[in-house]
């Protein structure tokens, strides 16, 4: 059975898993390893493919840069691709901390399309359940670039641009 749940109820449910003593940055390694498990699944010759992941500004973003340490620690060809700025949580700058701390150099805006050129897999990290209103310039622009790519896309926690409620 698979469940949906609301933007107010995803957030009840984190904020519940804080008060319970599993902390933001913890949801987000437990996303990571979850992601690296389905992608391990779907690709059985994962070690073989070119990811890139885009990340935003928040949270989500935060999964991202934890996705990519796991990632590379399995040796797995990944591309951070940053639209704008990073981050801006305590969360996931605690993520990108660990990143940092890899030999991978994050892609900006204006060197996005060779990676995801050479991208198998696009991970969008972008906007979570929190998103509202339009996308930015600088994402649309990595979303157009991504949409012409034939490589498989998927979206954590949500499509970005999608509103979590409707």
């Amino acid at each position: 059975m698979k469940y949906l749940v609301s933007v107010n109820q995803m957030t009840a449910a984190e904020l519940r898993s804080e008060e319970k003593g599993v902390s933001r940055a913890r949801l987000m390694r437990n996303a990571a390893e979850s992601i690296l498990n389905f992608l391990k699944n779907k690709f059985p010759d994962i070690s073989e493919k070119n990811a890139a992941i885009i990340c935003g500004s928040g949270n989500n973003g935060g999964d991202g840069a934890a996705l990519a340490c796991l990632l590379l620690r399995e040796k797995i060809g990944v591309s951070l691709v940053i639209p704008g700025r990073f981050p801006d949580t305590e969360t996931a700058r605690e993520c990108l901390r660990e990143f940092r701390e890899t030999d991978l150099n994050a892609v900006r805006t204006d060197n996005a399309e060779a990676a995801l050129k050479k991208a198998d897999i696009i991970i969008d990290c972008v906007f979570g359940t929190g998103f509202h209103g339009e996308l930015p310039e600088a994402a649309a622009k990595i979303f157009g670039l991504a949409a012409e790519s034939e490589a498989v896309k998927i979206s954590v926690d949500i499509p970005s641009g999608v509103n979590g409620n409707t």
